[in-house]
C-alpha cells in the first residue's frame, strides 16, 4: 500500500490507528476517557453481555447493542463505545458526522460525554480509507464477536509478546489466522492495515485482492484461490513494486487510475462493492464521501521537501498508456488541440477516394472532434462543404462569399467529390502528422495520453490565462486578430466534461504568488467538491453553473477534473491565501524528511546535520524556513556538499535573514563555536580615511564573507553536529 494515495491524504487516519493499537492493544489505556479501559476483565465482561447474549432478531444493530448491554458494568460500556470507533476507522462508507453520532450515544449508555472538539473524532480521522462493502455492515455483529474474542486472546499475552506482535507483520498474520479459522471476518484485513500500511494494500476483503492478480497476470483464479493472507500480501507487495518501475512513481493505489481500470470493469464504484449498511448507517446520504470525490489539495511546505516531485508522480496517473486506454478515449485524446482543418484533411485522406462533404464528417475522426461538451450538446462541425472551399486549390471556383484561406489543400473531382491536392502533407504537416498518427493507431512505446495540464503562477497570471480571455491570434493568412480564446483551465473542462469516465488533474506550481481570486474568479464557487457538474452521453449536464458573460455559456467544473498546488511557505505564508479560498482546498504539509539521508561514503551524517541546520533555523525564524531534505539527496561525498552549501544553501540563508551574516554564522557555527565556512574582515575607520575626523561613523565595521568552499572538510561539517 502506498502511504500517499493519488490525491488522498490518510496520514490521520493511520496516526490514529497506530496511537489506537499502542495504547489500546499494547497497552490497557483508552482513546477518549483518560483511564485504564481495554483489560481483560472488562473484555470478559463485554463476552458476558454481548457474546453470550446475542440478539439475531428484529431491530437496528443499536438498539438491540443498547439492551444487550443495559445491565453491563459503566467501564465496558465506555469501552463498547471505543470499540466502535475502532471498528469505524476503515469504512468510507458512511459520514463522520454519522460514525461521531453513534460513538456518542454508546457512550451516553454509562452517563459519559465525549467533547466534539476531540482530535480522534475529527472528519480527517473518521473519513475511512475505503469501502467496507455490505457484508462489513449486515454482518456487523459478527464482526464484534470476533473483534472481542481477538481482543481477549491478545489480553492473554505479556506485555512483551504484545509489542511483538504489532512491530512483526508475520506474528500478526499467524494471530489473525488463529482466530480466523473459526470465523472469516473483515476486520482481520483492516487491523493487518492499520498495523502495516506500508505492507498491505487497502483492501477489506480477499475477493478484490484476488480479483487484481488474476486482472494482471500474477496467477490463474484456481490456484489463488487457496491462498492465504500472507501470500495475498506478498504477491500484491510484489505487483505494486513492479508496476511502480513500469509507472515511473509509487505513489499508486489499485482503486484509482491507471491501474483501477485494468482490473475492475466498473470503476463507478472503487471499493469492493456497493455501499449496502444496516439502519444505524448514513449510507443513503447521497453527500456520502467515496473515494471517486474530486480532490482539491495544495502541498506546502519550505523549499526542497518534495513538492514538485510528488506531483512529478502524480502525472503518471493521468497518463492514459496503450493498456489503459480504449479507441474512442484515444480518439478524443489525438483531436483534442485540433482544429478543424487537420481533422477534415485527415478523414479525407483516410477515406483515400474522391468523398462527399456527408463522407467526411461521418468518420471516426471527425465524431471524436465533435464529441458532446458542457459547451454544447454536440460541436457540430462548419459546413463541410463551404470550410473545403476556403480552403480549396485556386483551380476550384467558388462562390464569391467564399474567402479563400492557406493552406490551399483541397480539391475536387468531376463528379463534384472531395480529394485532397497530390503535395498536400507539404503544405500542411499539421494534417499529415495527425492522419499518420490516427493510421498507426495507439502503438506500444508510444508517449502517453495526457490528461492533465500543468501550469506555473505567478503575479502577473490572471483570469485571462486560466480561464478565458481577449488574446492576439494569428490566423491562416498570417493577419493578427483578437479573438476569445480559452484559457487552459477552461480547456481542461471541456475535455474532462467528454471523457466523464476518467480523471483529469490540473497542477498549479506556486500557486500562493498570483492573485488567487482575480486568477479563480467565478470558479471560487465552482471548484467545490458539492457543487461539480456532471455531464451525461449527449452533453446535457448537472450541477452548478455560471454564465460566462465572454464566451456567452454556462459553464461549470466537472467532477472528474482534480486540482493541485504547490506553494513554498518560504515564499509566503499559508494564512495570507484567500480565506474563501482556503476553505475549499485540502492542505498537506510536507515536511523535511530526515529518514531519506544516509551517511556519506567519507562519514558525514547528513540526517542529524540537516536536522541541527532545522533547529537552529526554527529557534532564530521559523519552522516554515527550515530546508528540506531534497538539496542533500544527491549528495554523497563532502565535495559535493561543499558545493550544495556554496551554491545553494548560503545563498539560501542569506534570503531568509536578509544578508544579517551573524545569524547566518549562529547557523553554520559548529558546536565549539567556530565557523569554518564563514571568515570576517575588519575596518577601521581611521585606515579608510586618514587624517579626516569620522566622529559620525563607527570606529570599525566588521564583514563576513565565505571561505573557500575548497577548505572545507569532513571535520567541518562533522563539528556542524559533533
Amino acid at each position: 500500500m502506498a502511504l500517499v494515495a493519488p490525491g488522498y491524504d490518510y496520514s490521520a487516519v493511520l496516526t490514529s490507528a497506530k496511537e489506537w493499537i499502542a495504547r489500546c492493544l499494547v497497552g490497557d489505556g483508552s482513546m477518549f476517557f483518560g483511564r485504564t479501559l481495554w483489560t481483560a476483565e472488562n473484555f470478559q465482561a463485554l463476552h458476558v453481555h454481548y457474546v453470550l447474549r446475542l440478539d439475531t432478531g428484529e431491530g437496528s444493530f443499536l438498539a438491540k447493542l443498547h439492551a444487550q448491554l443495559d445491565d453491563a458494568p459503566r467501564d465496558a460500556k465506555l469501552l463498547m463505545a471505543e470499540i466502535y470507533w475502532a471498528m469505524q476507522l476503515f469504512p468510507n462508507n458512511s459520514l463522520p458526522e454519522t460514525k461521531v453520532a453513534q460513538i456518542q450515544q454508546i457512550a451516553s449508555w454509562a452517563d459519559e460525554t465525549i467533547e466534539l472538539d476531540c482530535r480522534w473524532l475529527e472528519k480527517d480521522v473518521l473519513a475511512g480509507v475505503g469501502s467496507s462493502g455490505p457484508g462489513y455492515s449486515t454482518h456487523f455483529w459478527r464482526e464484534l464477536v470476533f473483534v472481542i474474542r481477538l481482543c481477549q486472546r491478545v489480553k492473554s499475552l505479556g506485555q512483551g509478546e504484545r509489542v511483538s506482535i504489532f512491530e512483526h507483520y508475520q506474528a500478526l498474520a499467524d494471530l489473525l489466522a488463529e482466530e480466523t479459522r473459526t470465523d472469516d471476518r473483515q476486520f482481520r484485513h483492516m487491523l493487518r492495515f492499520f498495523a502495516f500500511p506500508e505492507r498491505v494494500e487497502r483492501m477489506s476483503s480477499n475477493r478484490n485482492r484476488i480479483d487484481v492478480l488474476v486482472a494482471f497476470g500474477v496467477a490463474d483464479r484456481r490456484a489463488i484461490s487457496g491462498w492465504s493472507d500472507v501470500d495475498l500480501d506478498d504477491a500484491l507487495l510484489d505487483l505494486r513494486g513492479r508496476l511502480g518501475e513500469e509507472l515511473g512513481t509509487q505513489v499508486l493505489d489499485f482503486y484509482d487510475p491507471p491501474l483501477v481500470s485494468r482490473w475492475k470493469a466498473d470503476t463507478h464504484q472503487p471499493n469492493d462493492s456497493e455501499p449496502e449498511v444496516n439502519e444505524d448507517t448514513a449510507a443513503n446520504d447521497s453527500s456520502a464521501v467515496h473515494m471517486g470525490s474530486p480532490v482539491n489539495l495544495i502541498l506546502f511546505g519550505p523549499p526542497g521537501t518534495g513538492k514538485t516531485r510528488h506531483i512529478e508522480g502524480l502525472k503518471a496517473l493521468y497518463s492514459d498508456t496503450l493498456a489503459d486506454v480504449d479507441r474512442p478515449d484515444w480518439l478524443r485524446g489525438l483531436v483534442t488541440d485540433m482544429g478543424w482543418l487537420p481533422v477534415f484533411a485527415a478523414a479525407l485522406a483516410h477515406l483515400g477516394h474522391p468523398s462527399t462533404a456527408r463522407d467526411i464528417a461521418g468518420t471516426e475522426l471527425c465524431v471524436a472532434k465533435a464529441a458532446p461538451s458542457q459547451r454544447r450538446p454536440r460541436q457540430v462541425p462548419p459546413p463541410v462543404a463551404i470550410y473545403l472551399q476556403e480552403h480549396a486549390s485556386a483551380s476550384l471556383q467558388s462562390a464569391p462569399s467564399v474567402t479563400r484561406r492557406a493552406p490551399a489543400i483541397f480539391d475536387r473531382s468531376d463528379d463534384g467529390r472531395w480529394v485532397l491536392v497530390e503535395n498536400w502533407r507539404e503544405l500542411s504537416p499539421e494534417s499529415a502528422a495527425l492522419f499518420d498518427a490516427w493510421q498507426q493507431g495507439p502503438q506500444a512505446g508510444a508517449a502517453a495520453l495526457r490528461r492533465y495540464r500543468m501550469v506555473t503562477f505567478h503575479p502577473s497570471y490572471g483570469y485571462e490565462d486560466f480561464i478565458e480571455g481577449i488574446r492576439p491570434v494569428e490566423d491562416e493568412t498570417g493577419q493578427v486578430a483578437f479573438r476569445l480564446v480559452d484559457g487552459v483551465f477552461k480547456q481542461l473542462c471541456e475535455q474532462a466534461a467528454k471523457n466523464p469516465r476518467h480523471r483529469y488533474a490540473v497542477f498549479i506550481d506556486e500557486i500562493n504568488r498570483a492573485n488567487l481570486s482575480k486568477v479563480f474568479g467565478e470558479l471560487i464557487t465552482l471548484i467545490e467538491l458539492d457543487k461539480r457538474v456532471t455531464v451525461d452521453g449527449q452533453g446535457g449536464f448537472s450541477g452548478s453553473t455560471v454564465y460566462l458573460p465572454g464566451s456567452q455559456m454556462h459553464f461549470g467544473v466537472p467532477s472528474n477534473v482534480d486540482i493541485y498546488g504547490t506553494m513554498n511557505t518560504a515564499d509566503r505564508s499559508i494564512a495570507l491565501m484567500d480565506v474563501a479560498l482556503r476553505r475549499r482546498f485540502t492542505f498537506r504539509e510536507m515536511s523535511p524528511n530526515y529518514d531519506v539521508l544516509g551517511i556519506t561514503r567519507d562519514g558525514i551524517d547528513l540526517s542529524r546535520l540537516l536536522k541541527v541546520m532545522n533547529a537552529r533555523i526554527q529557534y532564530l525564524l521559523d519552522r516554515e524556513h527550515c530546508l528540506g531534505h531534497g538539496y542533500l539527496t544527491s549528495v554523497d561525498a563532502a565535495d559535493g556538499l561543499a558545493r550544495t552549501f556554496a551554491q545553494q544553501i548560503i545563498p539560501l540563508l542569506q534570503e531568509y535573514f536578509f544578508d544579517d551574516w551573524s545569524k547566518i554564522r549562529l547557523i553554520l557555527s559548529s558546536v565549539s563555536g567556530d565557523c569554518p565556512f564563514l571568515g570576517d574582515v575588519t575596518t577601521r575607520a581611521t585606515e579608510l580615511f586618514p587624517g579626516v575626523t569620522v566622529n559620525d561613523l563607527p570606529a570599525q565595521q566588521t564583514r563576513f564573507r565565505v571561505t573557500d568552499p575548497e577548505t572545507w572538510t569532513v571535520e567541518h561539517f562533522v563539528s556542524l553536529y559533533v
